[in-house]
């Protein structure tokens, strides 16, 4: 989905759903609301847009890879399995959040926690380029 030089936003509020191999680009803004699931089944979605979540993102395997801001909001959760690939931009953790031993996380952009928030890893965490920063708090479980 591109924006094709206009500007554009998708506010999912059911369910968005990428199956089977391949790769799905977004180049718009993305707000998966709060109740909204946006699943990951197969293959990769890479993110180029900013993606703001208050709801579920589920994987069943896939790659959600993301090269401009994410945002955690309020009400988010993460679950099942599979990777997050923050390739650039920031990983902006707005919300206490938990990522699930079966989900790996890869970061090559920045990680910013909000003051009196928590991002709580349980599985396998590459760092391996930008800032990691507060004021928040980062606990890295037992995964």
């Amino acid at each position: 989905i591109l924006n094709n030089g206009a500007t554009g936003t998708i506010n999912n509020s059911g369910t968005v759903t990428k199956t089977g191999a391949g790769n799905t680009t977004f180049s718009i803004s993305f707000n998966n609301l709060e109740g909204a699931d946006f699943g990951i089944n197969g293959g990769t979605i890479t993110n180029q847009g900013t993606f703001t979540n208050s709801g579920n993102i589920l994987f069943d395997g896939g790659i959600f890879s993301n090269t401009a801001t994410l945002t955690i909001l309020a009400n988010s959760t993460v679950v099942g399995t599979g990777t997050i690939n923050q390739t650039s931009g920031i990983l902006a953790v707005n919300a206490s959040i938990g990522i699930p031993s079966t989900v790996t996380l890869n970061l090559n952009g920045n990680l910013v926690v909000a003051a009196g928030q928590t991002l709580t890893i349980n599985g396998t965490w590459t760092w391996n380029n930008g800032e990691v920063r507060g004021p928040g708090n980062i606990v890295i479980g037992e995964g």
